[in-house]
């Protein structure tokens, strides 16, 4: 389980709706 890294734009919006199939975009 990843949480929102300041490396990587992750929507965190999206990450907790798919969980971790957007995880890895």
């Amino acid at each position: 389980m990843r949480t929102r890294d300041p490396a990587e734009p992750v929507p965190t919006i999206r990450f907790e709706q798919e969980g971790e199939q957007v995880g890895c975009i």
